[in-house]
């Protein structure tokens, strides 16, 4: 976990200044765009041609750069969710399913155990993906609750 996280902390600042000059570029753009798309609006029937490609080639330099920037935003992102840190673990002592409640149960003997769950759900046309990953220490008590919520959800 400690290797991910030098590895996440290194990119993303290598990334901070990329994406944050394309965003600036992005929003420059986007302003330039409205504006000479007003005019070519505005004066629609006098030198409409030359107004109307202004306006066209502000929309393309627009949305190249846009589309630089979510690129390089996408892969910055991609480093702060759980599906980076929980990608490459060793292989699991054991993999389980939940009930239709949610619960789940297995023996383990004492020791100090890293518990990462993965969870997705369907809404609407997209899913959702949950990742939680939680210490536990096993000690002699054979039965020990430990509750994945909304307030340990790795996000």
């Amino acid at each position: 976990m400690q290797q991910k996280l030098e590895t996440a902390t290194a990119v993303l600042t290598k990334l901070q200044p990329v994406k944050d000059r394309l965003k600036k570029e992005s929003d420059q753009l986007e302003k330039e765009r409205d504006v000479v798309c007003e005019r070519s609006m505005k004066y629609e029937n006098i030198l409409n041609e030359t107004l109307r490609k202004r306006c066209e080639d502000a929309r393309e330099r627009f949305w190249k750069k846009y589309k630089e920037f979510q690129k390089v935003f996408q892969e910055y992102i991609s480093y702060l969710g759980g599906e980076f840190y929980l990608s490459g673990r060793p292989k699991p002592l054991q993999s389980i399913k939940t009930d239709s409640e949610g619960r789940f149960s297995f023996k383990l003997v004492s020791g100090k155990y890293a518990l990462a769950a993965m969870g997705s759900r369907k809404v609407g046309d997209s899913t959702e993906k949950y990742y939680w990953f939680v210490w536990v220490t096993v000690r002699k008590d054979p039965t020990q609750k430990v509750m994945l919520s909304n307030d340990n959800l790795f996000v």
